[in-house]
């Protein structure tokens, strides 16, 4: 899930609380950051 969709999934959620939420989350594995492929048109 994307950051934006999780900040709008969540009302009244502030981008503050929100990243504070999710750091100690990403740290200790609980979620992990996706990095999508980007392909190149030739």
């Amino acid at each position: 899930m994307r950051y934006s969709e999780v900040s709008r999934d969540i009302p009244r959620v502030s981008q503050k609380v929100l990243t504070h939420t999710l750091r100690p989350l990403k740290r200790d594995g609980t979620v992990r950051r996706h990095h999508p492929s980007v392909s190149t048109v030739n």
